[in-house]
């Protein structure tokens, strides 16, 4: 096997709570997280040269330059980190290895928290795992993909999860079909900012298990359950977030991640449609908002790439 293609999907948290603050200055939290069906694509191909190369396309429709170049230095790239840690750990291993070339298609946008860096991340440890014949396992998969970030081990899990601690803890969290009208307001906001911001939520607290599964029981019935507490940062930092919120109602909105991202959530596809449309026909109507992207999205039962690998 020489070229691979395997898909990167997206993520939302449905609630976001902070449980506490470590002793390192990470918080810890509980969140749900559930994948969506919007991708990016990631294509694998072994070269004679032994090095890592990677290459970065914007292949957003709304992008102003379809296929664009984005440059991202490679000790921020988690894509050409996560290669080049399996390249070493293989050479330690004695395992003989190809250079691969690595092009990155990307849907998903940069700083919008869903995800999209982690999820690239994940899906190379699990696809360079396969054409080079690691034959890691997925525990040992999670265990580099958290030294990477924080987000990387859910996405090697596969599957709706309860996330605790900075992410490395993964619990089962069963969820029915659900969709989502997801609005992207086209800027980012760095996640930094927002847990450093003094407007944080720091009202900490731990779901017991009877809170989890009326939490599950809600979402699945397509209600919001409990809230996002990087809101409050990130509604400072971006107020324009905030009244967007005010703008959408009646439609419940909830801010994905350290934001920008922000969505509804359904238990129908029809249900998703409706509400999708209702909003272009507000958005039609203000000229200062008109450009926020906006999309109808489906979660997935488990990780896209289990049908490829």
């Amino acid at each position: 096997m020489r070229i691979l293609k395997v898909p990167a999907p997206a993520k939302l948290n449905l609630f976001l709570h902070l449980t506490g603050r470590r002793p390192d200055g990470y918080h810890n939290l509980q969140s749900a997280f559930v994948l969506i069906n919007l991708c990016d694509e990631l294509v694998f191909e072994l070269i004679e040269e032994d090095e890592v190369r990677i290459e970065i396309l914007d292949k957003r429709a709304g992008a102003s330059f379809l296929n664009q170049k984005i440059d991202i230095p490679d000790n921020q790239n988690l894509v050409f980190r996560a290669a080049t840690k399996l390249k070493e750990m293989a050479k330690l291993r004695g395992v003989e290895i190809s250079g691969v070339m690595i092009r990155v298609e990307k849907q998903i946008p940069l700083g919008a928290g869903l995800g999209g860096g982690s999820s690239d991340c994940a899906s190379t440890l699990m696809a360079l795992n396969k054409i080079w014949n690691l034959e890691l396992s997925c525990e040992e998969l999670k265990q580099i993909g958290l030294s990477l970030g924080a987000d990387v081990p859910f996405f090697i899990g596969g599957k709706s999860a309860l996330v605790e601690g900075i992410g490395e803890i993964l619990k089962p969290f069963h969820l029915n079909p659900l969709w989502f009208v997801l609005i992207n307001p086209g800027f980012s906001i760095s996640t930094p900012q927002v847990f450093t911001h003094p407007k944080l939520n720091r009202n900490f607290r731990v779901m017991d298990s009877d809170a989890i599964e009326k939490a599950r029981a809600e979402i699945n019935a397509g209600r919001f359950y409990g809230s996002n507490y990087l809101e409050s940062a990130a509604f400072e930092i971006r107020p324009e977030l905030a009244n967007f919120l005010d703008f959408a109602k009646p439609l419940q909105l909830r801010m994905s991640g350290s934001g920008s991202s922000i969505f509804s959530m359904h238990v129908s596809s029809d249900d998703a449609e409706t509400a999708y449309a209702d909003l272009l026909a507000k958005l039609e109507e203000q000229k200062d908002i008109r450009s926020y992207e906006c999309g109808v999205y489906k979660s997935y039962e488990k990780h896209p790439i289990f049908d490829v690998l």
